[in-house]
């Protein structure tokens, strides 16, 4: 496994977005510490950077899966297990050191009521992430040995936002998948919350764009 691949995962795709995701963290639970003194005006920056940690969370998942859907199409094992290890990691240990970052500033100002509440987010997100990921890996496998398995090849394409190449076919099921989970949640709620469902549609369809950023930035730092 040669220094480009490692640094890619370790540094691009584990520690600049753990680094993201705790600035953002400890600036919202700042706002919120302070919040009182906060003029009317940028009062809502509080809840906005706190949403925006776990959506920069969830775009650097999705980096993670197109840069594992890269080295999976490249048959290096060694790059697909770090960057499947990375993906576990950024799905299930950093919504806790959110917690932590959270905890630095607001445990000792907070009731147990409130940090108990953070804490379960924090745990659900982790658990709920490890298993999307988890199926993620699995979907991306399986696609690879489909491929295998009728004997064809899907190489790199042109322009590349168009699933003609087995990394963003891959993209696209994932996406795909992750529609099909979205439709039956929202079924079997029985909610029928249509402004929720709009936007975890939205959410959805970019992902599939940065999956597919994923599998070329991926391509760009390894050098291939």
């Amino acid at each position: 496994m040669n220094k480009k691949i490692v640094s890619l995962n370790l540094w691009w795709l584990l520690g600049l977005p753990l680094l993201v995701v705790c600035l953002l963290t400890a600036a919202a639970s700042f706002l919120t510490l302070n919040y009182e003194y906060l003029p009317a005006e940028i009062d809502f920056l509080s809840w906005v950077l706190y949403d925006a940690s776990y959506i920069a969370l969830d775009a650097a998942l999705c980096l993670c899966l197109g840069a594992f859907c890269y080295a999976v199409y490249e048959k290096k094992a060694l790059s697909s297990l770090l960057s499947a290890a990375v993906i576990m990691v950024n799905a299930g240990l950093v919504p806790m050191v959110m917690f932590f970052v959270r905890s630095i500033f607001l445990a000792s100002t907070s009731n147990s009521g409130i940090m108990e509440e953070y804490f379960s987010v924090d745990v659900y997100v982790s658990i709920s992430n490890v298993l999307k990921m988890a199926v993620g890996i699995l979907l991306v496998l399986i696609v690879r040995a489909v491929i295998f398995f009728a004997k064809k090849e899907l190489p790199l394409a042109r322009p590349r936002l168009l699933p003609k190449s087995e990394p963003t076919v891959c993209a696209l099921v994932l996406t795909l998948a992750n529609l099909i989970f979205i439709t039956l949640s929202f079924t079997l709620s029985m909610e029928y919350d249509f402004a929720s469902l709009a936007m975890q549609v939205g959410f959805a369809l970019a992902s599939y764009f940065v999956i597919v950023l994923g599998t070329y930035f991926a391509e760009k730092k390894c050098g291939a």
